[in-house]
């Protein structure tokens, strides 16, 4: 565990079941960003907004010591403050500190009750507490598929935060519509059993967005309330396994949203990766599939082969030329999409020696 993380703790023990990543994601060895020390910048704040406390902000002050309660956090570790909204209903934690900094807008504190805001702390505790959860964070597809799945991890953790999946749930239609009673009926399961036909298509829409449908987030909600990550917080026994709903939420996100991006992913990995191979067996060297596929999606020989027939009725000193280009190019459709890819390809051919013939080209 990172340093700047151990006064947190138990805190990490409670939230550590609540992570959520997009399949397959491997994490880095090291998450730690945070490389300022948190005091000097809340006294910045405190010059431009309002520091939650119990003599100027009483409602808020109590909704955030709940949640500090709820997930084993000092109090006196969280920097909460108010600020003008400006019409923006929202709340942000500062996660480049060493300990929480969250801002909340005057319109959300005026929106919700103690316990939703509650959740809403939590929410954002959660981003300081999980950095695993945020590790990629350009603004790339990938970066925003893996922004989406955050938000369920830090919906989770809002809910153990408030105790009670009812706030958490209003909280969220709260933050879907912009209203509060009387104008907004808080019924949970009128708005799932109007929300299913949504599940039945797809939110492409979504495809740009870095959070998930609020549909798919209320549902998801409700679902890890009757599971042992949010059970066991809470002293009570049972629950269905967290893994169970982390494969639903896998399945209905890749049908709804994550199917039609990752497409735009995946075909320019695997022709760099064909090509790749194909330059390689041009300068007379081997690279086995299970080599290729340590990075990224499965490439399969069908494609292998196909793209080395491709070459057939080349001189050798073309197939390396045009087997670079083509590779180049495939690099250059994968790096807007994929840096992360794209990198972790290049670094793949630079260590491999099956591939040191062509380290000078992928250089140039």
């Amino acid at each position: 565990m990172s340093s700047y993380l151990q006064p947190f703790s138990d805190a990490r023990e409670i939230t550590l079941p609540c992570l959520y990543l997009p399949s397959g994601t491997q994490l880095p060895a090291n998450v730690n960003d945070r490389k300022n020390a948190t005091e000097q910048e809340a006294g910045r704040l405190s010059r431009k907004m309002l520091r939650v406390t119990p003599h100027v902000l009483p409602s808020v002050e109590r909704a955030v010591n709940k949640a500090c309660l709820n997930l084993r956090i000092n109090r006196k570790k969280v920097h909460a403050f108010v600020s003008p909204s400006f019409g923006e209903i929202q709340a942000v934690c500062w996660t480049m500190f060493d300990e929480p900094v969250i801002v909340f807008s005057s319109q959300i504190v005026e929106l919700m009750n103690e316990d939703e805001l509650s959740f809403v702390a939590g929410h954002e505790i959660g981003h300081f507490l999980l950095p695993e959860a945020h590790f990629l964070k350009e603004d790339t597809i990938e970066g925003r598929i893996h922004s989406r799945a955050a938000e369920f991890s830090m919906d989770r953790i809002g809910t153990i935060a408030c105790g009670d999946p009812k706030a958490a749930c209003n909280a969220s239609m709260k933050l879907m519509s912009g209203l509060k009673e009387p104008h907004l009926r808080t019924d949970v399961s009128a708005f799932l059993a109007e929300a299913r036909n949504s599940f039945d298509g797809t939110f492409q829409s979504h495809e740009d967005s870095s959070h998930p449908p609020g549909q798919l987030r209320l549902w998801a909600i409700v679902q890890f309330s009757l599971t042992d990550a949010y059970l066991g917080p809470c002293g009570k026994s049972g629950g269905n396994p967290v893994e169970q709903i982390n494969s639903a939420i896998s399945q209905r996100m890749h049908e709804q949203i994550d199917r039609h991006v990752m497409a735009s992913i995946s075909e320019p990995t695997l022709m760099a990766k064909a090509w790749l191979y194909c330059l390689c067996r041009g300068h007379g060297t081997t690279v086995d599939m299970a080599t290729l596929n340590q990075v990224g999606p499965a490439v399969d020989e069908e494609r292998l082969r196909r793209a080395w027939g491709s070459l057939s009725g080349f001189a050798p000193a073309q197939i390396i030329e045009h087997a670079n280009l083509r590779l180049q190019k495939s690099l250059e459709q994968l790096q807007p999409r994929s840096p992360r890819i794209a990198k972790q390809l290049l670094e793949l051919a630079a260590s491999e020696d099956s591939m040191k013939a062509i380290r000078h080209l992928l250089n140039s």
